[in-house]
């Protein structure tokens, strides 16, 4: 059952009462739609929509040598194992213009991974 909205009672100027919506001006907060692209574990691209167009950023270049330094490692490098292990997450949303969340998405991404590679 979905929880009941009580509204506080004003009085009107023939003492009548009538239910009181608060401010007429209430600033909304922009959603934005995003996207990661990963290859396995690694970061590598942000992409954040607006509109039709979506911009999109990649990570420092640093991150594209370790995906190259893993696959190389392992084998895989100009294989189809290797394109395989590129997904994009599932769109995501959070608060934020998409200029400004993009740049704070990279920002976020380097530092957690810089903390989870010990960088």
């Amino acid at each position: 059952m979905a929880p009941q909205l009580y509204l506080p009672l004003r009085r009107r100027p023939r003492g009548k009462l009538r239910a009181d919506p608060g401010p007429t001006h209430v600033a909304s907060a922009v959603v934005t739609e995003y996207q990661i692209l990963y290859w396995r574990h690694i970061p590598a691209q942000v992409r954040v929509f607006d509109g039709r167009r979506p911009q999109s950023r990649q990570l420092p270049p640093r991150f594209q040598l370790d995906i190259d330094r893993v696959a190389m490692d392992e084998g895989l490098a100009g294989t189809d194992d290797y394109l395989s292990q590129w997904q994009w997450t599932e769109r995501q949303h959070r608060v934020g213009e998409p200029a400004v969340l993009l740049e704070k998405l990279v920002t976020e991404l380097v530092e957690e991974y810089d903390r989870s590679t010990g960088s």
